[in-house]
């Protein structure tokens, strides 16, 4: 095995570690939720930072700032052996949309993890339409899920040891996604068409400042009212009302929430526009009420 302290992480690189030690896994609940892993049975975490700091470059610089909710490394144990394992895990469904397919779609897989990687992928684009939702799109991932083995994908034969014709799998997959999209947004909001149903994405709470930047983020309005010495109640209220929030330390700060799906800038704009508005009507109040 290489030096870890001499080993240059590149993309050709990557591709030989993907091959031998990496997964690409569907779990069924949620919601089909995709996730990518590497796994290393020699524990080297110097090794595994590396290859973190390579996805770091790819994201770019303002994903990377957040990177900590995209990828994790964590230790655990070989379930057939028991032996002590490190492993990079990426859950993030919009980096791996937009950063991982992209870089594997440009890579020459030399091995049969070519057929895990390319049903992973169709599952992320069925997803992705909202597909996963209709008839069609639940038939096809469950034929996608029964070839797993362990979470490996490249077996040919689904669970019953029916052979699976990939030909026409690939076939089904190519039509689903040329037709039209099963998801789109409706006042902010993404709406199933299928199903004439919002769903309620899981947001964050933003804190931002009187010139737009971002000071603060909790994964949870628990989190952020914890931190804030308030109840959920009162940042529930501040949410929906769009109110500033004056610190201890006289800071003025305003709280946002959006999911990872939304523009954050353009939430932000907003509220501050609305900031402004209340400020003009608050002085027009006291003028009236001076004047009378």
């Amino acid at each position: 095995m290489s030096n870890p302290d001499t080993v240059i992480i590149t993309k050709n690189w990557l591709l030989g570690f993907l091959e031998r030690d990496g997964s690409f896994i569907i779990n069924k609940a949620p919601y089909y939720a995709l996730h990518f892993k590497l796994t290393q049975s020699n524990i080297d975490l110097n090794l595994m930072e590396k290859i973190k700091n390579l996805f770091d470059n790819l994201a770019g610089k303002e994903v990377a700032e957040n990177i900590a909710s995209i990828y994790s490394i964590s230790e655990g144990k070989n379930g057939k052996n028991k032996k002590p394992i490190l492993q990079l895990i990426i859950p993030d469904q919009n980096y791996i949309l937009n950063i991982l397919i992209p870089l594997f779609d440009s890579m020459k897989f030399h091995t049969k993890k070519s057929l895990d990687y390319l049903d992973w992928r169709a599952v992320a684009f069925i997803k992705n339409l909202g597909l996963h939702y209709t008839k069609e799109g639940i038939e096809v991932m469950e034929l996608i899920l029964s070839q797993m083995n362990n979470s490996w994908l490249s077996t040919n034969k689904n669970s019953a040891g029916a052979q699976v014709d990939r030909i026409l799998l690939y076939k089904r997959i190519e039509n689903l996604l040329s037709g039209p999209s099963n998801s789109t947004l409706k006042e902010g909001k993404l709406l199933i068409i299928s199903e004439n149903r919002i769903i309620i994405r899981r947001r964050a709470v933003f804190i931002h400042d009187a010139k737009g930047l971002v000071i603060n983020q909790f994964d949870s309005q628990a989190e952020a009212a914890k931190i804030l010495g308030l109840n959920e109640r009162q940042i529930a209220w501040r949410l929906n009302k769009g109110k500033s929030y004056l610190t201890a330390d006289k800071r003025l700060i305003f709280l946002v929430a959006a999911s990872k799906e939304d523009n954050l800038d353009l939430i932000i704009s907003e509220n501050l526009a609305k900031w402004e508005e209340s400020k003009m009507i608050a002085i027009k109040d006291q003028q009236t009420w001076g004047g009378g």
